[in-house]
C-alpha cells in the first residue's frame, strides 16, 4: 500500500493519457501547464557535469537527458586503484553541474564537454579519471 503521503495522479497532454506517476501530496507536480506546455523541471535538459571523488580527482561528462541520478561512465577499474577496500566502504562522490542548455543540439553538448575536460585537465591522469581526449601534458 502506498504512503499516506503519496497519491496517485493521472496525467493527460491533450487526449493522450501518459499513465500514473506517485506524487508527494504536499508538491503535485503536473507533466504540463493548463495550455498544454511542458513544465520546466521535466525538459530534457543537457548537462556537462564534474563528479569529484574523495581523494580530489575529477571526471567531467555529459547527460544529454538530464537524470539526477546519472554519474557518469568514468572507468571502474582506473578509479577502484585509487581506493583501499576501507575507503570503498564509505564512499561520497559530489556532483556539480557546470553547464545546461534547453536548446543546445547533442553536438554542441559534446563540443562543450571536450571543453571543460580540457580546462579541468581531468584527462591529465594524475588529476582526473577522464580518458579521452588524450592528455598532452
Amino acid at each position: 500500500m502506498a504512503s499516506p503521503l503519496l497519491r496517485k495522479r493521472r496525467f493527460v497532454f491533450g487526449s493522450a493519457e501518459f499513465g500514473i506517476k506517485m506524487t508527494a501530496r504536499r508538491h503535485p507536480l503536473p507533466l504540463c501547464n493548463k495550455n498544454g506546455q511542458m513544465t520546466s523541471f521535466n525538459k530534457k535538459r543537457k548537462v556537462i557535469y564534474r563528479t569529484t571523488y574523495p581523494n580530489g580527482n575529477i571526471y567531467i561528462g555529459k547527460d544529454l537527458i538530464y537524470n539526477i541520478n546519472y554519474f557518469g561512465i568514468a572507468n571502474s577499474a582506473i578509479i577502484e586503484k585509487d581506493f583501499t577496500w576501507e575507503d570503498q566502504m564509505r564512499f561520497t562522490i559530489k556532483k556539480e553541474i557546470l553547464w545546461f542548455s534547453d536548446t543546445a543540439t547533442d553536438k554542441e553538448a559534446n563540443e562543450e564537454e571536450v571543453k571543460f575536460i580540457r580546462l579541468n585537465e581531468s584527462n591529465n591522469p594524475t588529476i582526473g579519471y577522464n580518458r579521452w581526449p588524450k592528455f598532452n601534458g
